[in-house]
């Protein structure tokens, strides 16, 4: 085969440009000069990278701070059971914007998704109240102390199955539902939760606390019956004493104690050494923002005297001090706080 005379002569430098050209052309195309908008997204990460990702931590939840169906509570969104939500999710994903100059990458997390409910544990009545078991609260201070089972079987013992005690039943199967794996425990709880809401009020300090902190763990656990539950120390008492409105006065005033929760106290004992007067159960008002009134009794010289917040006829909940004044002298708006 001949080849022509002019090809002969330039097809090497032909081929020399050719490649050149091939080169460049195959560079610009990698650089992003050639794909339209020049600009691409990296493909999703991988289940293994989501599983990965470093769990964050969001606030705890104790009773009463999410209130909602389900036994009186609904999961909360961006807190976590007066407990914390350990969550973990998927991995960051990553876009890589690329152009002829430079290229950047945006790292963006999706929200975290969390395995348990961290709620903080049963509260203790009040500063005062005691700390060792009382006849019939038994059951309430093994609670205390996480021992769900000797607090279900301390419960049939001393209450057979009275309703008012549905609420020791039902928070010891809660407990053990949620923190001794025992799910089947889940509907004992609802059941009993039903039985002491339709109690018509559940009385006495020990038995509120229990209900509120039964409502929540119980509409936790409804709102995502697949999460578990981590527990936390309580924080505070369950009731608190705070300002004494008018902090001084005379025989027959009306006196207020500001506090949370006061409304499931028994009366009210004013107290000056070895001397003692209970106020009246006419004299004795509970108000709904969860403070009392009560009308000053008599028979106290002009002085301080100790006001003792009864949470049954044997045992207190809190204190506070009132200052009887003498008989003609002005009452003044002046307020004192408990302790």
């Amino acid at each position: 085969m001949t080849i022509p005379r002019f090809l002969s002569r330039w097809w090497r430098p032909l081929l020399v440009i050719a490649l050149v050209l091939a080169a460049v052309t195959t560079y610009a195309l990698a650089r992003g000069d050639g794909a339209p908008g020049g600009e691409f997204s990296a493909s999703p990460t991988t289940s293994s990278a989501a599983e990965s990702a470093e769990p964050t931590t969001e606030p705890s939840i104790g009773p009463g701070e999410a209130a909602g169906p389900g036994g009186g509570v609904t999961p909360p969104t961006g807190n976590a059971p007066n407990g914390t939500t350990g969550p973990k999710g998927p991995g960051p994903g990553t876009r890589i914007t690329t152009s002829s100059t430079t290229t950047s990458r945006q790292t963006t997390t999706r929200p975290p998704k969390s395995e348990h409910w961290a709620i903080r544990w049963i509260l203790s009545l009040g500063p005062d109240a005691p700390r060792t078991p009382i006849r019939g609260m038994e059951p309430y201070f093994l609670l205390l102390e996480r021992k769900c089972g000797e607090a279900l079987a301390k419960t049939k013992e001393l209450h057979g199955e009275n309703p008012e005690s549905a609420v020791f039943y039902g928070a010891a199967t809660a407990c053990l539902a949620a923190f001794h794996q025992q799910p089947e425990r889940w509907e004992e709880a609802r059941r009993y939760l039903a039985i002491a809401n339709s109690d018509g009020g559940v009385r006495g300090c020990e038995k509120r606390a229990l209900l509120e902190w039964l409502r929540l763990i119980v509409g936790l656990h409804e709102g995502d019956p697949d999460r578990a539950f981590v527990a936390q120390e309580p924080q505070g008492f369950y009731t608190t004493i705070g300002e004494v409105m008018p902090a001084s006065g005379k025989e027959g005033d009306q006196v207020q104690v500001k506090g949370r929760n006061l409304g499931c106290s028994f009366g009210v004992r004013v107290v000056r050494g070895t001397q003692e007067v209970s106020v009246e159960s006419s004299d004795f008002k509970k108000n709904p923002d969860g403070s009392i009134t009560f009308r000053a009794p008599g028979g106290f010289s002009p002085g301080p005297a100790t006001l003792e917040i009864q949470g049954d006829e044997t045992w207190v909940l809190g204190r506070a001090t009132f200052t009887y004044k003498a008989e003609g002298a002005d009452s003044s708006p002046d307020s004192s706080a408990g302790g």
